[in-house]
């Protein structure tokens, strides 16, 4: 039996100074889970490394520059064609923290830990956020 390959994606816990991570909602013209809440981050182009490639992906979809500080957990989801697995960074803002959204995404908050998981996050991230609160 064939299994689906796998492809990676990475995301981040972006964190500012007062303690507050990024969400950001996705668009609702997305493709996969529109309107709900995920981390920053994506996929890894051809040659790239998975930090070059996370400090782009955050970079093009919100404007921050970030500095990748540890890995925190990993996730995985299933589509149709392929499975996905997720490495979940720890991220510190350097600069300002001004957000400027990119088309993948209509709104972004800056939440407390505790409150990650109260919003409708995308299903394959609910359990690494409900095991941040331990």
């Amino acid at each position: 039996m064939k299994t689906k390959p796998y492809f990676l994606s990475v995301k981040a816990l972006v964190k500012t100074s007062d303690d507050l991570y990024l969400l950001l909602q996705r668009s609702a013209t997305s493709k996969n889970h529109p309107g709900y809440w995920e981390f920053p981050g994506g996929k890894i182009d051809p040659g790239e490394s998975f930090d070059v490639a996370l400090e782009r992906e955050i970079k093009e979809e919100t404007g921050l520059t970030v500095s990748l500080i540890k890995v925190m957990g990993s996730a995985e989801s299933e589509i149709i064609d392929r499975r996905i697995a997720y490495i979940i960074m720890q991220a510190d803002v350097e600069g300002p923290s001004d957000i400027q959204l990119s088309e993948e995404h209509d709104d972004f908050k800056w939440v407390a830990k505790k409150d990650i998981d109260d919003f409708n996050l995308c299903p394959q991230f609910i359990a690494f956020a409900q095991g941040m609160k331990e």
